[in-house]
């Protein structure tokens, strides 16, 4: 519309479901890498990983579930279940649009005590 040559990437738009707990994803779902669509390596990971998730949030039960493709060790979806789900997944989502691989996540300095460090965690805990 503004004569700017744009692609658009329909893999890297995070959705937000604002309830209590909070529900956001980005990317490759879970079914999706099941069906074949990609051969993922899936990294679920409590929200417990963070110490300031667990000062924060009482009887809080955040999940992260992360995938990475196999063969590039590219990250390709994110999807968090608990408080601040809302404020994570942009994060996610640029690293998705980046085509960041769970080697260069793993360098990224994250600001501690965060919950976000959940998907540096993620990068870690990956075989890949």
């Amino acid at each position: 519309m503004l004569g700017r040559r744009d692609t658009m990437r329909y893999g890297a738009i995070p959705a937000v479901i604002y309830t209590k707990p909070e529900v956001a994803c980005v990317g490759v779902t879970p079914s999706e890498a099941a069906s074949g669509e990609s051969d993922a390596e899936i990294v679920d990971l409590p929200f417990q990983y963070s110490g300031r998730y667990v000062a924060e949030v009482e009887r809080g039960d955040g999940l992260a579930r992360v995938l990475f493709e196999r063969k590039t060790g590219q990250l390709i979806g994110v999807h968090l279940y608990g408080s601040y789900a809302s404020e994570i997944i942009w994060g996610a989502a640029a690293l998705i649009e980046g085509e960041y691989r769970a080697a260069d996540i793993r360098e990224i300095v994250f600001p501690h005590p965060t919950v976000s460090e959940i998907l540096r965690e993620a990068a870690w805990a990956s075989k890949l």
